[in-house]
């Protein structure tokens, strides 16, 4: 008679308990990740402006997610490193060196003409990237000698 007692009790326990986790569950909505629109796009904007405002140094994977309202491993699912992030704006940018300097050389009317275009661009170019291309914190952390 006591293991009936103990078996119903505890069967209105899990009955109990069982209620009200599915009472729970049903009432909590669904949420669905949050969709931004051109994310990898903002991330290299916003990593970019950071570099440039407060050096290599002060730019964190955690900076970036934060200033673009993502969680860190967001971040991660598009740039791989803090390095590969930076990498990707500054290819950005020298694609459009590239593409400025393939029109000044097809216009140029003389070689002379063709290499001031591909100085002018290139000098652009690390004039832009100057704050990185100085900065120690990027020096120590990089694989490639600057």
């Amino acid at each position: 008679m006591f293991c009936k007692i103990k078996e119903e009790r505890l069967e209105k326990i899990l009955t109990k308990f069982y209620n009200v986790l599915n009472e729970r569950v049903h009432k909590k909505e669904r949420v669905m990740p949050k969709i931004i629109e051109n994310l990898r796009e903002k991330l290299l904007i916003e990593a970019k402006k950071q570099v440039m405002e407060q050096g290599y140094g002060a730019m964190t994977i955690r900076s970036v997610a934060s200033a673009c309202g993502v969680g860190i491993g967001t971040v991660y699912n598009y740039f791989a490193s803090k390095d590969i992030l930076i990498a990707s704006f500054m290819i950005g940018d020298w694609l459009e060196c590239k593409e400025a300097i393939d029109i000044g050389c097809k216009e140029a009317d003389e070689p002379k003409s063709a290499l001031y275009c591909i100085y002018k661009e290139v000098n652009q170019f690390r004039k832009k990237y100057e704050i990185l291309f100085s900065d120690k914190d990027a020096k120590a952390n990089s694989m490639v000698e600057i």
